[in-house]
């Protein structure tokens, strides 16, 4: 319709096409499946089974078994609870039998001589007599060396401690080592009281002889320091 009250007709043509339909999407049907019809007979995919509930074909998760050609509807089959496994009996332990031996040892009691006895085997005893032997005894090295470092304290202790030349020069010697070397000898004394027994058998060498000469040496040294004048 124009200002001029003319009029012009326009045909205008309309195509409508239908939506396009997915084959996996579930049909509209609410109609539950009967006389031993599925929802996969009213074009459902697999899967999907009537619920009374939804009133529709659904899909869960876990689908229902369709074995022997019989359909769960809306239920699914029930699993079955294991057995529990029934544990083993233990064995009982077998008990080790002890010898005769070794019965005697558990009391606290010596086997020898195929008999069990209250004391030690007189040679064992005999052995550990040896021992003693070997222990009690004196050392000749070690005697001497212990002389050694008293004959080094008395002459520290006798040596001049300062003097006068003929120039009118005083030297003086270092007052400290006369006391380090008096204790050094002191030390080697009690050291040789103390692991040799006079009384008993003399050696040459015992356990002592070793330390006793270091102790001997490092006397003899602090002597010989003290002596030098200064």
């Amino acid at each position: 319709m124009y200002l001029d009250d003319t009029s012009h007709i326009i045909n205008i043509k309309v195509i409508v096409r239908p939506a396009p339909q997915s084959s996996s999407a579930p049909k509209p049907d609410v109609t539950p499946p009967t006389g031993g019809r599925t929802c996969q007979d009213d074009g459902y995919p697999e899967g999907y089974y009537w619920s009374d509930e939804a009133q529709a074909c659904i899909i869960d998760k876990e689908p229902p078994s369709n074995e022997g050609g019989n359909v769960n509807v809306g239920k699914q089959a029930p699993v079955p609870t294991p057995e529990p496994t029934p544990e083993p009996t233990p064995e009982p332990t077998p008990e080790v039998e002890m010898s005769e031996e070794e019965k005697c040892v558990a009391d606290g009691k010596y086997w020898y001589d195929d008999t069990c006895n209250e004391n030690e085997k007189i040679e064992d005893i005999e052995e550990e007599l040896e021992s003693l032997e070997d222990i009690e005894s004196w050392s000749l090295v070690s005697l001497i060396a212990t002389l050694s470092s008293l004959l080094a304290m008395l002459i520290q202790l006798i040596a001049k401690t300062t003097k006068v030349n003929e120039s009118g020069i005083e030297f003086v010697r270092n007052k400290i080592y006369k006391i380090v070397t008096a204790m050094l000898a002191i030390i080697t004394v009690i050291y040789f009281l103390n692991t040799n027994d006079i009384s008993a058998s003399m050696q040459l060498f015992n356990e002592s002889t070793l330390i006793s000469s270091v102790m001997t040496i490092i006397t003899v040294i602090s002597l010989i320091l003290g002596l030098k004048w200064k």
